[in-house]
């Protein structure tokens, strides 16, 4: 689940020195390993590793996106962003949020068309 341990503070994650490079490096391994087992794997929520390790990922979970926003952008062309390179490449996005009955789903109507 937790794709992007790197931005957790070693304080939280007990895993001093691990930094983005890293995580990259696990996440192609892990991803290698499932692939050479004749299983999919998918990438959960970390958007700066996308770039470096979308070509090994079979699908992506996005999680929040909308509503919480990343790196400071809100909205569905900021969570398609992120997640271009799946689409590019005609990989499955499962896009997850958590709402309410007062929530304004206008974004996730146009980030489903």
């Amino acid at each position: 689940d937790n794709t992007d341990a790197y931005q957790i503070s070693t304080s939280r994650s007990g895993v001093p020195g691990l930094d983005q490079a890293a995580e990259e490096h696990f996440l192609k391994w892990l991803a290698d390993r499932a692939h050479d087992r004749g299983m999919s794997i998918g990438l959960k929520n970390a958007p700066d590793v996308i770039p470096t390790v979308h070509s090994r990922f079979d699908f992506a979970i996005n999680e929040g996106c909308l509503h919480s926003g990343w790196h400071g952008k809100q909205g569905a062309s900021a969570c398609i962003d992120f997640y271009q390179n799946f689409i590019n490449e005609r990989k499955p996005i499962y896009h997850i949020e958590y709402v309410d009955s007062s929530s304004d789903t206008s974004n996730i109507n146009r980030l489903c068309s």
